[in-house]
């Protein structure tokens, strides 16, 4: 039988096969990256003891050093809801009583 080589016609029949390799190559690779964490953490099993340790330490000083951003951002947070509340909320109010506030 003579070659049956078309150009794109034939790229086109194999797109199929190109997608499953390209898929089970990202599966495979990511596979093989999970096995070497699983390998990591069963090596160093004997130093979960010292890295518990350091995981609350760095838990609690994550925990405590926040805690001004925190603030400074609730307040701003406050701040531009009140602003927006009040924007919203102006044509609902009558006016007898905003004039009387002010």
């Amino acid at each position: 039988m003579a070659e049956t080589y078309t150009g794109i016609v034939d790229d086109r029949r194999f797109i199929f096969f190109a997608i499953i390799g390209k898929r089970s190559s990202i599966f495979f690779s990511h596979l093989g990256r999970y096995c070497a964490l699983m390998w990591w953490m069963l090596r160093n099993i004997h130093n979960a003891k010292e890295y518990s340790r350091n995981i609350y330490q760095q838990m609690v000083s994550i925990g405590n050093d926040s805690i001004p951003i925190v603030v400074f951002v609730s307040a701003f947070v406050g701040m531009v809801t009140a602003v927006q509340s009040a924007y919203q909320l102006y044509d609902w109010i009558p006016r007898a009583v905003s004039e009387a506030s002010s």
